[in-house]
């Protein structure tokens, strides 16, 4: 009963055997063409009519969610979007960055560009406080700098003296460098100063030479002006011109020689018995004699040679 009389027969009561291209109880159905995989058999067509979320001659493709990009997105069931290798979002529109990729982005697949304040292959270092020492400094976070142990600052660049140190200064933590003028352990110790040599005795050096203080007990050197020389500048300093020839003339009786030099005249007593000329030579070597202070002080060969006693 229901058997479709054209597309079916029986052979006994209730019984339908369905003739080619037909199927079902009834034999009501068509039977699809090979390889209509998700459809069924249109009966005025005989083709593959899909069913919902397929697609394509034999109905074997899916329909993916509205929107999935058509080439960087793809689906194996009806509603899916799955993205292709370097894409990204729920519909494959965005470029997905290299993997591990941690404070960046991408303007194409497989990039890692770094957000503002990090640095790194794949942005995972933070970029510290301008100037944020590399060796006593440290941040977890963009513009932060956290010092160690023993440095501070808004650099970490200056370490921490040793505690209790009054005036010092430190190269690494915990030192207590003493500054000038003062000792000690925590530099709390003034030193006393003690004056040199020519501090003592302002006047060791005579006619405006300057006393110059040297390594050793009671040593000293004096700077003495141009025109003075000696350990104290206690003797004059003379220059005199290349050798010259002058004629001397002596008579029988005691006379009067006279030399003429650039700077003075000279009267040397002589007596001869006849009356002769002959040529006087006169050296160029500076010669140095002893000579009075200017201030008033007496300088002798003994005061130059001797060191001095200050009274």
């Amino acid at each position: 009963e229901g058997c479709h009389p054209q597309q079916g027969f029986c052979t006994k009561p209730k019984d339908c055997i369905c003739k080619m291209g037909w199927q079902g109880d009834r034999c009501d159905e068509c039977v699809p063409l090979p390889g209509c995989q998700h459809g069924h058999c249109n009966n005025s067509s005989f083709q593959c009519h899909c069913h919902a979320g397929w697609t394509g001659p034999h109905c074997s493709d899916a329909v993916c969610r509205k929107g999935c990009h058509t080439t960087r997105g793809y689906c194996e069931s009806p509603g899916e979007c799955k993205c292709r290798i370097g894409w990204t979002g729920p519909t494959c529109n965005d470029c997905a960055t290299v993997p591990g990729c941690q404070n960046g982005y991408c303007y194409k697949p497989l990039e890692c560009r770094c957000d503002d304040g990090w640095d790194g292959h794949l942005c995972q270092n933070p970029v510290c406080t301008e100037g944020c020492h590399q060796e006593h400094g440290s941040c977890s976070k963009p513009e932060e700098c956290r010092c160690e142990v023993g440095w501070y600052g808004t650099t970490c660049g200056t370490c921490h003296p040793y505690p209790g140190c009054k005036n010092g200064y430190c190269s690494r933590p915990w030192e207590c460098i003493c500054k000038s003028g003062w000792t000690g352990m925590m530099c709390d110790k003034r030193i006393k100063r003690v004056a040199g040599f020519c501090e003592s005795n302002s006047d060791v050096c005579l006619n405006g030479g300057t006393c110059i203080d040297v390594l050793g007990p009671r040593n000293y050197t004096c700077s003495c002006p141009s025109l003075f020389t000696g350990k104290r500048c206690d003797y004059l300093a003379e220059r005199r011109s290349r050798p010259n020839y002058h004629q001397r003339t002596t008579s029988t009786s005691t006379t009067t020689s006279t030399t003429t030099t650039p700077a003075s005249t000279t009267k040397i007593p002589s007596s001869t018995e006849a009356s002769t000329s002959r040529p006087a030579f006169r050296t160029t070597a500076p010669l140095a004699r002893p000579l009075f202070s200017l201030s008033g002080r007496s300088a002798n060969r003994a005061d130059r040679e001797d060191e001095y006693d200050p009274p």
